[in-house]
């Protein structure tokens, strides 16, 4: 194989982990602060829905991370 071959390949990887951790950083959080949001403007409660909910998505992107890693062993 080239080396222009394998950067190709070396670099389509990479961006390809980037997307996915990515993903799964912005993904859980926007959706919590969004559900959130609309739970504390429902029952009138002033954070309360918005910070118990991005909590578990910061969770979630924990867990979401380590298995990502965990399939590039």
């Amino acid at each position: 194989m080239s080396k222009e071959k394998k950067f190709s390949k070396d670099w389509a990887n990479a961006m390809k982990v980037f997307a996915t951790v990515s993903s799964w950083i912005v993904g859980p959080i926007i959706l919590a602060v969004l559900i959130g949001s609309w739970l504390d403007n429902k029952y009138q409660t002033e954070y309360f829905f918005t910070l118990t909910s991005v909590v578990i998505a910061f969770i979630m992107t924990c867990i979401g991370i380590v298995r990502e890693a965990r399939k590039l062993k």
